[in-house]
């Protein structure tokens, strides 16, 4: 049995979760820009409710990205500093794999197609497949305009009935028009959500218990020390400055 806790504030909304010997509980809240205020109570509530310390929990989770990037930066840095303080490893999430889990949660489709608005005229974007809560990648994630992304390719990587593909998070509605406008994507229901920890708590179980075998070459790139938890931008330029007077 495992203890992990997770934290996420890739996006406008904050969250903490806790897997507790097969138990679960969260905090969650859509919160813009007071994710600093909000994780630290969380992860409080949350052990106190429990009766744990961290020093008691086998490892701490954290959404890397990508997704807003002071978000990344403060839900990044809570995770080292408590990591650190307990001497735990941390694990490496993906915001856009957690989108696919949650989707999965919410419904009976096999694959998504997860979307994240990135400002700018662009999606961050990828596609995945879920099974018990855990996701694998089809293709790469990406930071990409709507318009330049390649269905027929996605299509082929996923090799399965686009009727059990859903459709999930902010960048859809974002870029309606254009993301929609892909035959494979215009009678797909919208989850309109956005990732949260709690979808993250099978994910990291899985990558700690893969950790314990000595095989395990995929699971030791995302189960760290905590000074190599580093965020994930896709993106390289924070902002664009115009250079007109």
């Amino acid at each position: 049995m495992t203890k992990i806790l997770v934290i996420d504030s890739s996006t406008e909304a904050c969250s903490v979760a806790l897997l507790n010997d097969g138990e679960v509980s969260e905090r969650y809240q859509l919160a813009p820009r007071e994710h600093a205020k909000l994780l630290l109570p969380m992860v409080q509530s949350l052990l106190a409710d429990a009766e744990l310390s961290l020093t008691q929990l086998d490892a701490i989770g954290c959404n890397v990205g990508p997704g807003a990037f002071t978000g990344i930066r403060i839900a990044v840095s809570v995770a080292q500093g408590l990591a650190f303080g307990a001497n735990l490893p941390a694990i490496s999430l993906s915001s856009l794999a957690n989108l696919a889990c949650y989707g999965q949660a919410e419904s009976d489709k096999k694959a998504w197609f997860c979307a994240i608005d990135a400002r700018m005229n662009e999606v961050y974007f990828s596609g995945y497949k879920v099974s018990d809560g855990v996701a694998t990648i089809i293709g790469e994630e990406m930071v990409i305009p709507p318009e330049s992304i390649n269905w027929a390719e996605l299509s082929d990587k996923l090799a399965a009935d686009f009727d059990d593909v859903g459709l999930i998070g902010s960048g859809w509605l974002a870029y309606e028009k254009t993301m929609l406008a892909a035959p494979l994507c215009r009678e797909q229901l919208i989850e309109e959500r956005f990732p949260r920890a709690l979808y993250g708590l099978k994910q990291a179980e899985q990558i700690f218990l893969d950790s314990q075998k000595s095989d395990s070459q995929e699971s030791s790139s995302q189960l760290l020390e905590p000074e190599f938890l580093q965020p994930i931008y896709l993106r390289n330029n924070v902002a664009k400055k115009s250079t007109k007077k």
